[in-house]
């Protein structure tokens, strides 16, 4: 993988996890393990995000309101966190 791509994930059977290698703002190379694919696939996006933060809202019109409602609508989805917060995430961005 090369710096300029960012990150990539990968499976790894012999510890039955999801890995996401990634290059930080540093050009430190790091990784981060999940033991669910939907965690790894939802940290990776949102590091690109991040990580592209102003090229992406300024090329493709998206919003920091919808950027976080489609986050945590994710983590909703995938048990992460109780309905309660996401209802408490809902009201604060209104």
């Amino acid at each position: 993988m090369s710096r300029n791509q960012g990150a990539s994930l990968f499976y790894r059977k012999e510890r039955d996890t999801w890995i996401v290698q990634y290059y930080t703002n540093e050009d430190k190379r790091s990784k981060k393990s999940f033991k669910e694919k939907q965690e790894a696939e939802i940290f990776l996006e949102e590091f690109m995000l991040k990580k592209d933060n102003k090229k992406i809202v300024r090329n493709n019109g998206i919003t920091l309101r919808t950027i976080i409602i489609s986050n945590s609508d994710k983590k909703f989805g995938l048990g992460i966190i109780s309905e309660g917060q996401l209802m408490r995430i809902n009201k604060t961005i209104k």
